[in-house]
């Protein structure tokens, strides 16, 4: 099944999505993601909104979400993201992207993550410079480096390797990722912007806490 999903996204949905084509076999994720992606949907009752607007390879995924630790096309995220644009507002769709991590990557990453906490306590500057790693665990095809930390200050850099023009929504729910920080140090930051660059398909979001 995976590898018919591949095809599918490769040869067929990089063409109708109007990017540079796309090697979904390099831009995947861990279905755990996806399974996320799926709850907070469901969470923010836009399910059936998404479903009834993205191509059926995408909505078969969306109705039947892989099990286990498989990896699935990454570019499915960027239908429902095309689909959500111009329905949400940012800080709706930081949201879904908190809650996605909450319901899927979090509870498979929770020995790392506990782990972690214990080593360094809850400064989410100590621990967002150690999440790069952890996220590209996850996910293939994007880079995700701390570029600038202070005290209380932090700057990450989040740039897609195999695709471009993409929608506001996709970098918000990207901010909700991050934020997922400073829910696991049992803060929230002061301070939260985003800077997107369109045309290297890359976004840097600046944070800032007491």
């Amino acid at each position: 099944m995976q590898a018919e999903l591949e095809r599918v996204f490769d040869e067929e949905l990089g063409v109708q999505f109007s990017l540079e084509r796309v090697n979904a076999k390099r831009f995947r994720t861990k279905a755990s993601a996806w399974r996320g992606l799926v709850a907070a949907l469901k969470h923010e009752e836009l399910f059936d909104t998404v479903l009834a607007e993205v191509p059926p390879p995408v909505a078969t995924l969306l109705s039947e979400p892989p099990r286990g630790g498989v990896f699935v096309p990454a570019i499915a995220f960027h239908f429902v993201y095309r689909a959500l644009e111009g329905k949400v507002d940012d800080a709706r769709m930081r949201a879904i992207g908190q809650r996605s991590m909450h319901r899927g990557s979090i509870p498979v990453l929770k020995p790392v993550l506990e782990a972690l906490l214990r080593l360094l306590g809850t400064n989410p500057g100590a621990v967002l410079r150690r999440m790069p790693p952890i996220i590209t665990g996850q996910v293939k095809g994007m880079t995700v480096a701390v570029t600038g930390l202070h005290e209380h200050e932090a700057t990450v850099h989040v740039a897609y390797e195999y695709i471009s023009g993409l929608p506001r929504t996709s970098f918000s729910f990207w901010q909700g990722i991050l934020w997922t920080v400073f829910d696991l140090c049992h803060t929230e930051p002061r301070e939260a912007t985003m800077e997107i660059d369109e045309a290297r398909a890359s976004c840097v979001y600046h944070f800032a806490w007491d």
